[in-house]
């Protein structure tokens, strides 16, 4: 019977030769309910930051949009907006202009920066660097209309979804890559059992593989959420995921009694 459950290896997998031994000989399956709670739990921090900036960026554009503006119409494909003129709306941490509605337009201008533009019969994407241009034609619009009211309550409705949809949209996508990672990583890993004559199927080395990428995992969400992520730090994650899976197999394949005597010891240099 396996003696650690599936969170003991958030921080014994730092550390604990015992921890990989039993993750080896005794665990069950190919470790991949493990990696889906430590991308969970790795993701959270990242999401609640990405939350309190957006809320205040988010309110901040909204009400900035709202004073200026009492209504935008749209009316069998024409745009008005109360009260008239160009207005030009700005990041209000950077100062770049993000949205500009300017009704007197007829043309899309030949030369538009980054940002969105609503124009008198069209809305324009322009993305970063000028990268790609995307024009809507509006001829098919009947009536819409947005007021103070509506953008204050819009602007809310996004502050509640963007965190869900963020961990919705990154979760399963990091979790393909790390099942990936996982598999390429567990035939490294039959290198380092033949070499340590370790006696550890194909499964056994997927569980070794999941947990001893975790140091690397949670450092990554540590640096990330600090905004300190090192040049090259890639290289430095697979030296280190190799290293604990070297240290994980050589773990798996010591005896019960020499295990037993060196249990907690950290990865030999």
């Amino acid at each position: 019977m396996k003696r650690f459950g599936i969170f003991e290896p958030l921080w014994m997998s730092f550390y604990s030769r015992e921890l990989y031994r039993d993750v080896g000989r005794r665990w069950t399956g190919i470790g991949f309910l493990y990696l889906l709670v430590l991308l969970a739990l790795s993701w959270l921090p990242i999401t609640v930051r990405i939350q309190i900036e957006s809320n205040k960026w988010i309110g901040e554009a909204a009400e900035s949009l709202a004073k200026e503006i009492r209504s935008v119409r749209i009316q069998d494909g024409v745009v008005t907006v109360d009260p008239p003129g160009p207005h030009v709306f700005r990041d209000p941490q950077t100062g770049e202009p993000f949205f500009t509605i300017d009704a007197s337009l007829e043309e899309v201008p030949d030369e538009i920066k980054e940002g969105i533009y609503l124009i008198r019969s069209k809305l324009i994407l322009k993305k970063p660097n000028q990268t790609e241009t995307r024009i809507y034609d509006l001829s098919g619009v009947k009536e819409f209309s947005v007021d103070q009211a509506d953008i204050r309550r819009w602007a809310g409705y996004i502050r509640s979804l963007l965190a869900v949809a963020f961990f919705a949209v990154v979760l399963p996508f990091s979790y393909a890559y790390r099942i990936l990672q996982a598999l390429l990583y567990a035939a490294i890993g039959i290198l380092f059992a033949q070499a340590q004559r370790a006696a550890l199927d194909y499964r056994a080395l997927l569980r070794l593989a999941v947990v001893a990428v975790t140091p690397a995992i949670i450092l990554d969400t540590v640096l990330e959420f600090a905004g300190q992520t090192p040049r090259f730090w890639w290289v430095m994650c697979f030296a280190m995921a190799m290293g604990y899976l070297f240290f994980a197999v050589k773990a798996s394949a010591e005896p019960e009694a020499a295990a037993g005597a060196s249990a907690g010891s950290p990865p030999a240099g």
